[in-house]
């Protein structure tokens, strides 16, 4: 089964799509199976106002695994957090997508600059069929 990281980005689409647009989150679930991290829900949750918006804020990330951080880790988690100029929870969402070897699926590549970990663009989620084809795509941009 293929993996990815779910930014907050893609959550946030999913939550505000309308009718007559797809959910970028519900494709990608067709295909592979998606992470997010405890950084992405908290960033969800900080902006929830009414008790119907933390429901399906929780409702998006129920079928998601949620990743966190585990203090034998730190050490690599703080030389990053300390060399990058991002100083961001999307620092620490990297830190995660690199350890656990999972590419990051995002409307927003930049936001990860200077961080080396694999993007996969949220146009390919529905540009290919297969999780197979995107996750080979991916590898290939890496090169």
């Amino acid at each position: 089964m293929y993996k990815v990281l779910v930014h907050t980005d893609i959550i946030l689409q999913h939550l505000l799509h309308d009718k007559n647009s797809k959910s970028i989150l519900r494709e990608a679930q067709k295909k592979v199976f998606c992470y997010t991290t405890v950084f992405n829900a908290i960033e969800i949750f900080s902006i929830c106002k009414e008790s119907n918006e933390f429901y399906f804020a929780q409702e998006a990330m129920s079928s998601m695994k949620i990743l966190g951080l585990n203090s034998k880790n730190a050490k690599v988690y703080g030389k990053m957090y300390g060399e990058n100029s991002l100083r961001s929870f999307n620092t620490l969402i990297a830190t995660l997508s690199l350890e656990s070897k999972l590419p990051i699926l995002t409307t927003q590549p930049k936001e990860f600059k200077g961080t080396n970990v694999s993007i996969i663009s949220s146009a390919d989620i529905f540009k290919y069929e297969t999780a197979e084809e995107i996750i080979n795509l991916n590898k290939k941009n890496k090169k």
